[in-house]
Order: C-alpha cells, then sequence, then structure tokens
C-alpha cells in the first residue's frame, strides 16, 4: 500500500470544510422564506414528564397552534399549506412541538411515547447535532445514517449512555467526504470520524444499496432496520465491520 504524505489528512479536512462553508452559507441563505403566514408558537416549557396526562397537553397546546397556522394560511391564500397543515392537526398527530414560521419546524410522535425506549434518529449533517446535544439525551438509541461525523472521534467521546449505531448506504455521496477535525487557532474545522469506521465503535447496521436520500424509502432494508432498532430489535443482516 502507497504511503501517505505527512500532514495530508488534515489538509482534506481543511478543505472540506472550507468547501462546506462556501457551498452551505450561500444556499441555506437564499433558500429561507422571506416569510411564512404562521403566527408564534405558545412558549413551553422542556418536557421533563412524558406521563399521559402532560403528554395530552402538549399535544393539544401544538394542535391548535397547526389550526392557527392553517388559518392564516387560508387567509393568505396559500390553499396547499393550509391543506397541508389542517392533515397534520388530525387527531391522530401528535407533536411536542410546532412553529410555523419560517419554513416550519416540528417535532412529531409516532406511537405511545409514555411507554417507549425512545430513541434519536440522525440524518446526514443532523448527525453532528445529535453528537453535540448527546451528553443531555436520556435515550435508548442514538442512531447515525447518512453521516458526515458526529463532532467526535468515537463513541467514548459522545459522553452517552445510549446505545451508538451507525449506517451508510453503498451509494451515499457522503462517503466520500473527508472525515476528521483539525484544531486551528481560530477553533476546531471538521465534523469528527466516520461513524461508520471500526475506530469510532458505533454499532454497526445494514443499510443497503440505497443513495444519501433513500434511508427511509418503503420496502428498503435501512427502513427495517431502523424500525427494528427503535423498537428493541437486533437488525436485520447486521454488519460488524465498514
Amino acid at each position: 500500500m502507497a504511503s501517505r504524505p505527512r500532514g495530508s489528512r488534515p489538509l482534506r479536512t481543511l478543505l472540506a470544510a472550507l468547501v462546506v462553508t462556501s457551498v452551505v452559507v450561500p444556499v441555506s441563505g437564499a433558500a429561507r422564506p422571506a416569510a411564512v403566514p404562521a403566527p408564534a408558537p405558545r412558549a413551553l416549557a422542556p418536557l421533563r414528564d412524558a406521563g399521559p396526562d402532560v403528554l395530552a397537553e402538549r399535544y393539544a397546546v401544538n394542535r391548535e397552534g397547526i389550526r392557527a397556522a392553517e388559518r392564516m394560511a387560508e387567509g393568505h391564500g396559500d390553499r396547499a399549506r393550509a391543506e397541508a397543515l389542517r392533515g397534520m392537526a388530525g387527531p391522530a398527530r401528535q407533536f411536542l412541538s410546532f412553529d410555523g414560521r419560517d419554513g416550519g419546524r416540528t417535532t412529531e410522535v409516532f406511537g405511545d411515547l409514555a411507554r417507549t425506549r425512545i430513541s434519536v434518529l440522525c440524518h446526514s449533517y443532523a448527525a453532528v447535532v445529535c453528537g453535540r446535544a448527546a451528553p443531555g439525551l436520556d435515550v435508548a438509541h442514538l442512531v447515525l445514517f447518512g453521516s458526515p461525523g458526529a463532532g467526535a472521534e468515537n463513541v467514548s467521546a459522545l459522553r452517552t449512555p445510549a446505545t451508538v449505531w451507525a449506517g451508510r448506504g453503498d451509494d451515499d455521496w457522503i462517503a466520500h467526504v473527508p472525515h476528521g477535525e483539525l484544531q486551528l487557532p481560530f477553533g476546531t474545522v471538521g465534523l469528527g470520524a466516520d461513524p461508520v469506521t471500526p475506530e469510532f465503535g458505533a454499532r454497526i447496521f445494514a443499510a443497503g444499496p440505497g443513495g444519501h436520500s433513500d434511508y427511509l424509502k418503503p420496502g428498503s432494508l435501512s427502513l427495517r432496520n431502523l424500525a427494528r432498532i427503535v423498537s428493541g430489535q437486533a437488525p436485520s443482516e447486521e454488519r460488524r465491520d465498514a
């Protein structure tokens, strides 16, 4: 195997960080809507109790917020948005949070949160957010998929008692993003180690042949394994190496 020039990894990491910054900053700025017709959400205290009564009250508050956003969208003539919000306000939907402003942000619950092993699923660059938040998350599983890194060099650095899983589709372009971190005088650049490498220490699950946007595709191996992990079952066709 040919030797790698010394210093090549830090240089690649720095170049990757510069490329990510130059692409993400202008795109994110252009993608933000100038004004989205939705009211400010009602302020809610941090969720420290997941009992049935507390959850029912929170779901009701957010359902009313969704209906208020629906009425505002209707008043602005945005019928497609109003219809989508109407569906979200249905009695079978449960939202821990809802903010319809500036494109919208929600946290939806599937199943009975009061009776389940909470898992956090982190796709793509959200894995970095999950990695930063890991020490404060009281969850059973932390699942990273399609991830460029988790802001850490290994599972121990995440400082979480959760079982950490990682998976990547065979055709996911994120595999070609340089991984690692580089300490510079003004801060740290880079997104950390590759979560699917043995050195990172996560439990690897098979994600199949899909690309970066295919993990939740109906019928896919990745979706089946994500469902098995959050329901407390071992993933099928589990792989122990990268």
